[in-house]
């Protein structure tokens, strides 16, 4: 039996093996790599040193077709065919010195892989919606999910886990499988904008978040505001474009930048969808955002009434009073209509640089930063877009640490 450790370095992206008895695919995923490309570059790293203290002959003799001896190109030819499991006659007697290096736990690996490759739309779907905000609150309210229990059974990610696991440990193995781009939903990109964009790029000392903000008849996914305001539609493989050419009017009308964020499939259609001063984004398949195209900022393109209309009531009248303008004094069934009036006639640039001044203050997300300092990395945009009270914090971290066999009860 192999025992190992995984500890992954984020600057170098190289992955460090350690003694210590462990699931090798199961780290991939929580390390965040493509579990095969994992199990490749530990397998060069073995070998390398396995053949360092056996005699080069007995491995020359026995597969010379693929392997010579200080060849690393062969090395990898070599764990080409390991890793996905030719079934010829060469890929089983190398499958079988495999085993031999690292004993039992090779199956364990070889089946939790077959296990990911073969999981249904389903199953998946049912993996997505653990990261949900109905999830997350019934953590926070009663320190358990019978809808939690229910999805992990029904995406068979269970089947991954070892008795000792915990929750928090579970979402991190769900996330790091749908982050992949085969299986990435909605949460993905969300999750990516959070961490590489609003926690990375800005803080919460800065910078603010809204989620599925509401703008006439369209929903925008996430908005950030910092110096300016900039929206995200999130695109993913797995969605259709046919709303976006509506959901960009719409945003522009609040929101001084405007960026779609997607993937690959829908990179040449949005190019041409979208117009030049829209920015967009691709989250590549190192989970890594690149720009495409940039978006201009347009603070002066903004649409007054539709700011108001999209803002709380009391957001509207400290934004009348940052400007020194008179919140009108007339019965509420006239005060829309003439709280509609006066915005319609503010000056756009002005009202949006008091609609950011404003929203970073009601809209803060910095009451939150020590719920997500201490969460699972995998939940932290969830509970970002989730109304939480602070009287739950401690519900929700509970809910955490709880065994995964325990957690599986509550349904």
């Amino acid at each position: 039996m192999v025992d190992l450790s995984v500890r992954e370095d984020k600057r170098s992206g190289y992955v460090t093996v350690e003694k210590r008895k462990v699931d090798v695919h199961q780290h991939a995923f929580l390390a965040g790599e493509d579990s095969n490309n994992f199990v490749a570059s530990f397998h060069l790293d073995f070998l390398r040193d396995a053949f360092q203290r056996r005699p080069r002959k007995r491995y020359n003799e026995r597969f010379p077709q693929l392997f010579q001896w200080g060849d690393n190109s062969a090395l990898k030819r070599l764990n080409f065919v390991i890793v996905r499991g030719i079934h010829d006659d060469v890929g089983n007697r190398l499958t079988k010195l495999r085993h031999e290096m690292l004993g039992s736990q090779t199956h364990s690996a070889t089946r939790m892989f077959r296990m990911t490759r073969s999981m249904d739309s389903s199953q998946l779907a049912a993996a997505a919606k653990l990261f949900s905000s109905s999830v997350v609150q019934e953590m926070a309210r009663t320190g358990r999910s019978p809808l939690f229990s229910r999805l992990a059974a029904e995406s068979t990610l269970t089947d991954m886990m070892s008795e000792d696991d915990c929750v928090g440990r579970f979402f991190d193995v769900a996330f790091n499988l749908l982050k992949r781009k085969a299986y990435r939903y909605e949460y993905a990109y969300k999750s990516a904008i959070t961490h590489k964009v609003l926690l990375g790029v800005h803080s919460l000392r800065t910078a603010s978040m809204l989620t599925e903000f509401r703008i006439g008849p369209c929903k925008a996914d996430l908005a950030i505001l910092n110096g300016t305001s900039t929206v995200y539609e999130i695109k993913s493989e797995r969605d259709n474009l046919d709303r976006l050419s509506n959901q960009v009017f719409n945003y522009r009308k609040v929101f001084a930048k405007v960026n779609i964020i997607t993937g690959e499939n829908h990179l040449e259609a949005i190019r041409e969808l979208v117009p030049e001063e829209v920015g967009i984004l691709l989250l590549n398949d190192r989970f890594q955002i690149s720009m495409i195209r940039d978006a201009l900022n347009c603070p002066d393109k903004i649409n007054p009434e539709t700011v108001f209309e999209s803002i709380h009531r009391s957001e509207a009248v400290e934004i009348l009073a940052r400007l020194g303008v008179t919140v009108p004094d007339v019965p509420n069934t006239r005060f829309h209509a003439a709280m509609l009036e006066i915005f319609g006639k503010l000056p756009p640039v002005q009202l949006h640089e008091c609609m950011i001044a404003v929203l970073k203050v009601t809209r803060s997300l910095l009451p939150l930063s020590t719920l997500v300092d201490a969460l699972p990395r995998s939940l932290q945009a969830a509970a970002f877009s989730t109304p939480l009270h602070r009287r739950d914090h401690h519900r929700l971290l509970s809910a955490m640490e709880t065994p995964l066999s325990e957690a599986l009860t509550w349904a």
